[in-house]
């Protein structure tokens, strides 16, 4: 896990294609900084916590363990504006 400065495909793209092997499989929530992500190899799951709700769904199925991980980070390191800025954007 690491902090990243901002969410922006500019950050997001370099650390996935430095920690991801290409040709899996990404699943993300529909944030914009993922966008092109396919182009660079990988396969990408995008799942909106928004449209679950509207299907009756269970968001919280759909990322499971993300918030649970995000959350141990901050037990580790004090969270930044910009991780809390970014965690705030998953929810």
């Amino acid at each position: 896990m690491k902090i990243l400065t901002d969410t922006s495909a500019a950050t997001l793209q370099p650390f996935v294609t430095e920690h991801v092997e290409p040709g899996s499989t990404l699943i993300t929530d529909g944030w914009q900084g993922y966008a092109g992500i396919d182009r660079l190899g990988y396969l990408h799951d995008r799942r909106s916590q928004r449209a679950a709700r509207a299907r009756g769904e269970d968001p919280g199925a759909l990322l499971p363990g993300v918030h649970s991980v995000a959350a141990s980070g901050f037990r580790t390191s004090p969270p930044t504006t910009s991780t809390v800025s970014s965690l705030s954007r998953m929810q």
